[in-house]
């Protein structure tokens, strides 16, 4: 029935749950806080942590309470009420010493005080049994509940962060806005909807009908009957349901009450007492029959030291200022920022008066350093900050209240009105929150903004009250956000929006409110203050911020209010005068804009200090919009038009007087004719971009203009109101069009960057439209005005170009003033060719709206091809409600079609529109709006599309497009073409072009010239004004022609001709009929002649001037070289397309971005391994191919020199090896990408401390993968040499790099960017030759023996497995029984003993007399082990540190490292957790061997490498790393279906495996005349361990099911050669190899076998017992069930369903003989980089590609071939028997002693379940599929909420794309230690997640970014596109957006191909050094 704040389980507010009220209930729970409390606050030392609360009997308190309160009268009601809530408030929500920052700020549920739980019980429950007396509440509800109420509109409040949906189809602008479960049932998700993020504060709009054009409800609130007038409905004295008299004043009562007591509360002034509102909790009655425990808690003296929030200090700033001033912790420092930045506030320190105010001075102390202004902290009382937290829950309380019924905010509204809460103010309610907001921090101030929503904007009629009560307190509500310091979005001015955007409120506002003089009379109160001596803004350097913050909120309240003008018929007397009366404060504040920011050219030296030009422009920025709205309403009627006309011209006529007092006027004559102008000098006198007076008068005679208000010319109309109107209208914009082009020219350079940014700007498509623009439209004005020359005088004059234009000879000027000169009359012919030209304005010329747009896009469409969104930000679609980007994506698909898969800029790839061939006549290289850049861009590329067209440069020419013609009022601007005065300019530049006299010629004056005459000539055919005539006056067209003599003008050429043609159709029309009839036809052939001549004749002189015997030479040199080189190029394509086959399959697919295309090495550096392969090799076994021997040459990247590699043992010492050893550049990392069920790394991640390492590399290597090395190569090749130099160059580098950029590489990690691709590496991997040169058969044949032997059989080799663990269990038992003792401490004794025995000369090779004392070593410690552990001997060895002791023999020494004890020192438990022990360096004749494996397995521990020497556990991380790397490149392949084998497979693909297999295989018995790098003890019992797994099926280890065959494959190679007692060998494939491969194989056939499960059985795959197949088929087909029936059934019981069946073997064999091709494919790598044998092409390309690997790799083709022998049986009968084996398959452990197996191994039972799940064959999880809507995902994350910062929802909720996690993104709250550094959650996950990697999608910012290291990452491209293939990276533009599948495909193979650590280098390398880009900190992220 009830809501309080508080949280139910589904997380929605409700309190309609019973509570709990039993004593003992919330007892546990206070203790259960107590000890999940993570951060302790800091105190004094002499406070103690004070005691729980009492319990009390909260029901009877409440009944108590209640049965006086019926019985009593209001008065006594009231003042029972209070003196209960002055106990039992503090009772509940008094801060208390010891409680952590999140529990004494947030008093929740679940957050440790249960201070509301308390509340719920004691409070709340009291307040709602009053008002629910006799149950009248509930009844009421019960009666209303199907009742036909009026309408309301949804009104769910918007969280910061939240999605919100804009319909742009049927929103009345963009601020009418849906949530996001209305907008999902409602018509507007089928139409053109914009998606945004709520900043907060803001409601959902659904259900508001003023607020939609059309469909204004969803199908959830659509009214039941909607006829119903709304308006009357929701009047005051309309109430179909009214509430019960004794209900209604019981409601009123508690209303009043509860209010005046919050709002007194939040705003009290006292620090260390109550408001007298408040009696002492003394008074109360009741306290004498609580406990006296409740008395003494409520009576201790405890205060509060209180932080609060401003937006000066910065995070950072706070954390440390907390952690100087009170001593506390960084996480306690964070804790209390967070809470102060998201509450406002924060308690910061409980404790005693004293306390608490020396904390206070402290932290004002610190943060008031640096001359900035401490932050506000108080001491309050600690019952004053519970009074004020209660108030806070009561006003949530009272708005849930108001939610239930419409009657319940009426009866609000008129209570509120009368309720007088400050009584020195005379203000109620209503006023008191607007006008003292201030006084209150953010959470009070949002529960207050927030009841008045509830409240207030949900009826009509109440949001019109409210609106008005908003308009009256306006300027006090500024004035106190002018002061405050905090956002606009938690102020109570931020409710303007809902409000001023209604249109019928806005009208009734400006009628009875005169709002708009009220908005600007608040602005002018801070501009009054900022006029300089001429009354004009002066915004000086750091005093512009309050008038700014104050403008800013001003004239966007102004521009809500003005957004629909209502109609002419609402227009009364009333609302004509307030509008005019705001209409006079608007130019008021234009007139003290006017002018303003002036600038004076700096002449001599440099300007010290540039002026602040910003603020200026920031203000028009604001003011436009205004502007724009402004006019729609005085277009509506025109009186107010023609008024507003009449007093801007006024107003402009005195500002202009007053700024042109004191300047003479001159008589300027030219030509014979005279002008009188102003003497201004733009290069001397103060002159301004800003002149919005001007442009607003020149906008209203446009909007007058375009309208036809006025018959006839309307501009010469003016003319009566001045005499100067004229050049009144020319000056100002004239000065600053000059302006503008000094500063093109430079003449302004000496003034800095201020006035060039401002020229700028003044450009930029952001203010063009209302200020260059303007300024061309006033001079065109000007010029229908003016006599032309008279008007081209003024301009000469402005530019001061009668010197130049006067001056005969230049020669002897000034050649400073000369170059001048001429750069300043190419500015002056552009703004005459704008003048002329500038006709895509409506109202100057016949054009409408959807015109303008077009030839916009026409011209930006010529520069280059575009995207939607590069289209949008040129054509200035940032802002405003919308309507502009209609009409663009109107009109955009008729003059350009969209383009896949161009674009670069922004888009990323996206597509592009290119225009339609049959706009391109309308191209205009000299748009008034083009850039300098953009000009030159589009005029290059039109030429080279003409060139392509017409295939010489003598046509290729671009003449001036068809214009629009002039409107009836400006038609007088073509006379200005034809004036004698500038026809002579033109004259006067030809002429001196044709004389070509040094400084006379210039290029860019003659194309302007022609560019002029172009448009004459087009405007003399459409209108015949007399140009052509105009012009042979003056000798233009005579000059023109000349110019085409002239071989310095062939790039004229074509518009030369283009002008006497058009002459020539112009003329004979010009003549008449008679002349045309009597030149007849001649005269047009004379004149094509002529023309065909110019051609010829051009071409002649090209060809004279280019063409040289010298250049001719030149030309066939280069013509040799250009053939050579392409020839090369063509050369490197083929091989490269043969390579790369699979990307040229289908031209149409979208191009990819793999990893390794930057990367391969071209073929002039290095030589492709080659091989041909016969078309049946055998990689290896009795029937091996013999391998090639051709010698392997390569060419070292830094010295270019070529080397083979050495045939004798690489690395070795100078003295043995003479050729040269060559690297391999390598990259190490941590990855998981094949880890299948990333349950276990969550788990890591939930359990990680700092304490505890990253899990050793386990001796197997599990199906289930979690995180393993993984080694790739870029492929480029370096001598050692070459290499340790550039290493050494490298560091010396970087410690000399800027620490302020950031880092591509971490050189301490020892990473570095290959020299050659760029690439990062941090291995080198040391290249070794084919084995078979390094070991040939013959020797190996030689000495092969014993258990090595390569002529035993398969069944002999397993025998053989059986004999070396009896040998093995026999030596442990020899020492066993001579060191048996009954004690322990005995044991110990012997363990000392043999501590100190003398075993020497370890380096040397074991000798039968040693060897049994190594053994009773080695048994002793096994032993020892077995007994501190309760195991076996151990499967991993754990060793720990070595510390100084008394010397041992060498080989002692080092077994005890190996084994990781300490000499002397007694194993303890301890023993297992141990860090590794470093094996000794002395054991490797390089280093640089074990610099590799030190890395792999310093990268696989992520430590550094400095501290692992060496390591018991350095084989395994590299075999790891080897069967890793090749598994995840044949999986990647697999499923990309490309070559895994061959010469297609890349470069950087193959050769990293190859060499990584060849070095794996050579470290396993050294390198030269050095012994292995593994211990010979521990690679011997490892071996033991795989045999006894393999052989034994021993229940202390493994299952089959559970271990990698591959991985298996992989060790059991390297560990067979210490089987021996031998000295090892390298494995090159022999027989021992093919058998070690064929156990492998058959274990992964039993591994697919026992996954067939019974359900899945295919019908066939059983038959009968007995059948027509041969007896060896039969027997094969039992033995295959017998072992799979054998885990599913008791070892004692057999089912008869078993007894009589058997597989088909064929059929079985053809099944999991599809499943087995990857393993197989992983093999056929590994022995093809292990000898050198390449496979056949049929294993990828054939037919039958199963049968093709087995070939290849000599394999059984049958079941029966398979157990051709009875060992093979019996060997996988043990693996079925095996006691895990039944667990896993059927889930149902037989025995307890199974469960102890697993605990043994360190696992969980779960573990069986996952191996039982996990797919076979291995699949490729990359990433997690998105869903195809990204609304759908938005949708998802609106109401995530982090789970440390509850209530409050996460800002930024960020997907990890890897395993689907969302995550708290760059929040302080969910920082977390790693590695004793404090990282964002991202990073924190992304280190368990993805081995230290990670791809993240920032969601509400549609942002992905990835993520390598902590401190390294970059952005992406999102997946996410819109309907124009672009995406949209910070949500701006906000279109509905689907998933791109081919984005996302690139992504994937990025994290499939292990690319991300390349991909962020470099990314950061590029970045580095340049300011592009934001700089994030990734550590945070």
């Amino acid at each position: 029935m009830w809501e309080v704040p508080g949280e139910d389980a589904d997380g929605e507010d409700s309190i309609n749950d019973p509570l709990p009220m039993d004593d003992d209930v919330e007892e546990d729970e206070v203790m259960q806080v107590e000890e999940r409390r993570l951060i302790p606050i800091p105190t004094s030392t002499s406070t103690q942590m004070e005691p729980l609360l009492p319990t009390l009997d909260y029901k009877e308190v409440v009944h108590n309470l209640l049965e006086e309160l019926f019985h009593s009268n209001p008065q006594e009601q009231e003042a029972k009420l209070r003196q209960h809530l002055s106990w039992a408030v503090p009772f509940c929500y008094k801060p208390r010493v010891g409680l952590d920052p999140l529990d004494k700020n947030q008093f929740h549920v679940g957050r440790g005080d249960a201070g509301l739980y308390r509340a719920n019980s004691l409070i709340f429950p009291l307040l709602e049994e009053f008002l629910d007396k006799d149950n009248e509440l509930r009844a009421y509800f019960k009666r209303t509940a199907d009742s036909s109420t009026p309408p309301s509109v949804c009104g769910k409040l918007f969280k910061s962060g939240e999605p919100t949906y804009s319909c742009r189809d049927c929103g009345l602008d963009a601020t009418c806005v849906l949530c996001s479960s209305c907008f999902q049932q409602s018509a507007h998700k089928n139409h053109r909807y914009r998606i945004s993020s709520s900043n907060g504060g803001g409601f959902c709009d659904c259900g508001d009908e003023e607020a939609w054009k059309a469909h204004p409800f969803c199908s959830f609130h659509k009214p039941k009957h909607h006829n119903q007038d709304a308006s009357s409905s929701t009047s005051p004295d309309f109430h179909p349901n009214p509430l019960p008299p004794s209900l209604e004043s019981r409601h009123s009562f508690l209303l009043r009450l509860l209010l005046s007591y919050s709002f007194n509360m939040l705003t009290c002034k006292m620090s260390l007492a109550l408001p007298t509102e408040i009696p002492p909790y003394s008074e109360a009655p009741i306290l004498s029959s609580l406990p006296s425990s409740v008395k003494s808690f409520l009576e201790k003296e405890t205060y509060c030291t209180v932080l609060y929030n401003d937006e000066t200090h910065t995070y950072d700033a706070v954390i440390a200022a907390l952690q100087h001033a009170l001593g506390c912790s960084t996480r306690d420092a964070t804790a209390f920022a967070t809470i102060v930045d998201r509450e406002g506030r924060s308690i910061v320190s409980i404790s005693g008066l004293q306390e608490c105010t020396n904390a206070k001075k402290q932290i004002e102390m610190m943060t008031s350093r640096h001359g900035s202004f401490p932050l506000k902290t108080l001491v309050l009382h600690s019952h004053l900050v519970a009074h004020q937290t209660f108030a806070i829950h009561v006003l949530e309380w009272i708005k849930r209240i108001l939610e239930k019924s419409y009657v319940f905010r009426f009866l609000f509204a008129n209570i509120a009105e009368n309720l007088l809460t400050d009584k020195i103010l005379k203000l109620n309610f209503f006023n008191s929150v607007m006008c003292l907001d201030t006084r209150l921090w953010k959470a009070g101030r949002l529960a207050c903004h927030h009841l008045l929503i509830s409240g207030m904007l949900k009826e009509y009629e109440l949001k019109k009250k409210l609106a008005k009560i908003f308009a009256n307190n306006y300027p006090i509500m500024i004035s106190n956000f002018v002061a405050d310091d905090h956002e606009h979005s938690f102020s109570v001015t931020s409710l303007s929006v809902q409000l001023f955007t209604v249109p019928s409120i806005a009208t009734i506002l400006i009628e009875d409110c005169d709002i708009i003089s009220t908005l600007l009379g608040s602005f002018k109160l801070e501009w009054q203050q900022k006029l300089n001596s001429n009354g004009k803004l002066d915004l000086e350097r750091g005093s512009n911020l309050t008038l700014l913050k104050c403008g800013s909120c001003v004239l966007l309240d102004l521009y809500y209010l003005l957004g629909f003008p209502p109609e002419k018929s609402k227009w009364g007397e009333k609302f004509r005068e307030n509008f005019n009366r705001g209409l006079d404060s608007i130019m008021n504040l234009l007139r003290v804009m006017q002018g303003m920011g002036t600038n004076v050219r700096q002449s001599g030296i440099h300007v010290e200090q540039e002026v602040d030009w910003w603020p200026f422009f920031q203000l028009h920025l604001k003011l436009q919009p205004v502007i724009t709205s402004l006019f729609k309403w005085m277009e509506v009627d025109k009186n107010i038009l023609f008024g507003g006309i009449i007093s801007s011209l006024k107003e402009l006529g005195n500002d202009y007087s007053l700024m042109n007092e004191g300047l003479k006027k001159t008589r300027k004559e030219f030509g014979g004719f005279a002008a009188t102008c102003v003497d201004f000098d733009v290069v001397s006198d103060p002159v301004s971009f800003h002149l919005p007076l001007s442009r607003f008068v020149t906008g209203l005679i446009l909007l007058m203009q375009q309208h036809k208000i006025k018959k006839g010319s309307f501009p010469l109309s003016i003319l009566d109101l001045d005499d100067n109107v004229s050049q009144m209208i020319l000056e100002p914009g004239l000065r600053a069009l000059v302006l503008e082009a000094q500063v093109n020219v430079g003449m302004w350079r000496r003034n800095g960057f201020a006035i060039q940014n401002q020229a700028h700007c003044y450009h930029d498509v952001r203010f063009r439209k209302e200020m260059k623009d303007k300024d061309v439209v006033a001079l065109q004005l000007a010029a229908c005005l003016m006599e032309p020359n008279e008007f081209c005088i003024h301009i000469l004059n402005k530019f001061q170009l009668f010197s130049w234009v006067e001056a005969e000879g230049r020669g002897n000027q000034d050649e400073e003033r000369n170059s001048e000169g001429d750069l300043m009359m190419g500015e002056f012919l552009s703004v005459i060719l704008n003048i002329f030209s500038s006709r895509f304005v409506p109202g100057v010329g016949e054009i409408g709206e959807t015109e303008v747009v077009q030839k916009e896009l026409v011209q930006l469409l010529c520069i280059e091809g575009m995207t939607h969104s590069e289209l949008s930000k040129k054509m200035g679609e940032g802002g405003g409600n919308g309507e502009e980007k209609i009409k663009v994506e109107d009109v955009v698909g008729e003059v350009a079609v969209l383009k896949k898969g161009g674009g670069g800029g922004s888009g990323g790839g996206a597509p592009v529109y290119e225009l339609k061939p049959e706009f391109y006549k309308d191209f205009d290289w000299h748009h008034y709006h083009y850039s300098k850049e953009e000009r030159s861009k589009a005029e290059g590329s039109q030429r080279e599309r003409l060139r392509k067209e017409k295939g010489n440069d003598i046509d290729v020419f671009l003449p001036p497009p068809k214009l629009p013609p002039f409107c009836i009022g400006f038609d007088k601007v073509v006379n200005v073409l034809k004036a004698d005065v500038l026809l002579k300019v033109l004259g006067l530049i030809l002429d001196r072009s044709l004389k070509g006299k040094v400084g006379n010629r210039n290029e860019d004056h003659v194309a302007k010239v022609l560019h002029l005459v172009g448009h004459g000539m087009n405007e003399e055919k459409e209108k015949r004004n007399g140009f052509i005539e105009a012009g042979e006056k003056w000798g233009l067209f005579g000059m023109i022609e000349k110019l085409a003599e002239k071989s310095n003008f062939v790039q004229h050429q074509g518009m030369i001709n283009w002008i006497k043609k058009k002459k020539t159709e112009i003329q004979p029309q010009l003549l008449g009929p008679e002349r045309n009839e009597i030149g007849g036809g001649g005269a047009q052939k004379n004149v094509e002649n002529q023309v065909e001549g110019v051609k010829l004749s051009s071409k002649v002189i090209i060809g004279t001037v280019l063409m040289t015997s010298e250049e001719e030479e030149r030309k066939r040199k280069g013509a040799e070289m250009k053939a050579k080189a392409l020839a090369k190029i063509a050369e490197a394509q083929r091989k490269f397309m043969s390579v790369n086959a699979q990307l040229f399959e289908a031209s149409s697919s979208p191009p990819q971005i793999a990893c390794s295309s930057s990367c391969s090495p071209p073929e002039t550096e290095m030589e492709v391994i080659e091989s041909e392969s016969p078309s049946k090799s055998v990689a290896l076994g009795p029937h091996k191919t013999p391998p090639q021997k051709d010698e392997e040459k390569f060419t070292c990247i830094l010295c270019r020199d070529e080397n083979p590699l050495p045939i004798n043992v690489p690395f070795t010492s100078a003295k043995n090896n003479s050729s040269k050893n060559f690297l391999l550049s390598a990259f190490v990392q941590r990855s998981t990408l094949l880890c299948e069920n990333r349950g276990m790394l969550h788990e890591k991640e939930l359990n990680y401390s700092d304490s505890v390492s990253l899990p050793s590399c386990d001796l197997w290597m599990n199906r289930n993968i979690g995180m393993c090395p993984h080694v790739s190569s870029c492929g480029h090749i370096m001598h050692e040499s070459c290499w340790t130099s550039h290493i050494e160059g490298i560091k010396s580098r970087d410690r000399r790099r800027p620490f302020q950029h950031p880092a591509s590489v971490d050189i301490e990690k020892g990473e570095w960017l290959c020299p050659m691709c760029d690439g990062i590496c941090n291995a080198a991997l040391p290249m070794t030759p084919q084995l078979h040169k390094i070991f040939p058969p013959n020797l190996q044949k030689k000495s092969n023996k014993g258990f090595l032997r390569n002529d035993k059989s398969f069944g002999a080799y397993l025998t053989s497995m059986e004999r070396r663990i009896e040998e093995a269990a026999l030596e442990n038992e020899e020492e066993e029984e001579d060191t048996e003792d009954d004690g322990s401490d005995e044991e110990m004794d012997v363990f000392q003993q043999f501590h100190s025995h003398p075993i020497e000369n370890y380096d040397q090779p074991l000798v039968p007399q040693r060897q049994t004392r190594w053994a009773r070593g080695r048994g002793i410690v096994s032993r020892i082990f077995s007994r501190v552990t309760g195991r076996g001997a151990p499967i991993v060895v754990l060793p720990l540190q070595v510390g100084p002791q008394p010397q041992l023999p060498q080989r002692g020494r080092q077994m005890l490292q190996d084994l990781g004890l300490v000499e002397g020192e007694i194993p303890s438990v301890d023993f297992i957790a141990r860090e590794p022990t470093p094996v000794r360096r002395g054991r490797y004749g390089s280093p640089l061997p074990v610099k590799f494996m030190r890395q792999v397995y310093a990268v696989s521990k992520d430590e550094s490498n400095e501290f692992h020497s060496g390591s018991s556990e350095l084989h395994r991380s590299l075999w790891h790393s080897l069967s890793y790397s090749i598994m995840s490149a044949e999986a990647f392949h697999r499923e990309q279906n490309i070559s895994f084998f061959g010469d297609n497979v890349p470069i950087r693909s193959s050769r990293g495996l190859l060499y990584l297999t060849r070095f794996c295989s050579l470290s396993c018995v050294g390198f030269g005349d050095e012994e292995a790098p593994m211990p010979t003890w521990l690679m011997e019992f490892e071996c033991i361990q795989y045999f006894k797994m393999i052989w034994c099926s021993d229940s202390s280890l493994q299952s089959v099911l559970e271990v990698d065959a591959f991985g298996l494959l992989v060790f059991l190679t390297y560990l067979i050669p210490y089987a021996s007692k031998k000295e090892p060998e390298a494995p090159i494939g022999g027989v021992v190899d093919h058998h070690n491969l064929r156990v492998a194989f058959t274990l992964h056939l039993y591994q697919l076998v026992m996954k067939i499960g019974e359900e899945g059985m295919e019908e066939g795959l059983l038959l009968d017992e007995e059948g027509e197949e041969g007896r060896g088929d039969l027997e094969v087909g039992k033995l295959l069930y017998t072992i799979w029936t054998m885990p599913r059934q008791s070892p004692w019981k057999v089912s008869g369903i078993f007894e009589r069946k058997r597989f088909d073997c064929d059929r079985l064999w053809a099944k999991v003989g599809e499943k087995a091709i990857p393993f197989l494919r992983c093999c056929a790598k590994f022995y093809e980089s292990m000898t050198g044998i390449p496979p056949p092409p049929e294993v990828e390309g054939g037919l039958k590609p199963f049968d093709e690997l087995i070939g290849y790799l000599g394999l059984p083709t049958s079941f029966h071939e398979l157990f051709d022998c009875e060992p093979v049986r019996m060997m996988v009968l043990r693996w079925s028997k095996h006691i895990s084996t039944q667990e896993i398959v059927t889930g149902n452990p037989e025995t307890k002693e199974s469960i102890a197996a697993v605990l043994i191994r360190g696992e969980y039972r779960d573990g069986m379940k996952i191996v039982r799940c996990l797919s076979l064959p291995r699949k490729l999880y990359p990433l997690v599929d998105l869903p195809e809507d990204f609304t759908e995902l938005i949708n998802s994350v609106s109401n995530f909420k982090c789970l440390k910062a509850t209530p409050h929802e996460s800002r930024m909720p960020t997907m990890c794309l890897v395993c689907g996690e969302i995550l708290c993104s760059e929040s302080y709250c969910c920082q977390k230690e790693l590695k004793k550094e404090r990282v964002g959650a991202c990073n924190y996950h992304a280190y368990f997640c993805g081995g230290g990697v990670g791809i993240f999608l920032r969601i509400r910012e549609c942002r992905m970014f990835m993520l390598y290291g902590r401190k390294r990452g970059c952005d992406v491209v999102p997946p996410y596109v819109d309907e124009y293939g672009e995406t949209d990276q910070g949500f701006r533009r906000g279109n509905p957006m689907k998933l791109s599948k081919e984005r996302y495909e690139i992504v994937r193979k990025i994290w499939a191909q292990h690319g991300i650590p390349e991909e962020v280098s470099r990314t950061t390398e590029q970045l580095s050094g340049t300011f592009a880009g934001r700089i994030t900190n990734w550590l945070y992220l």
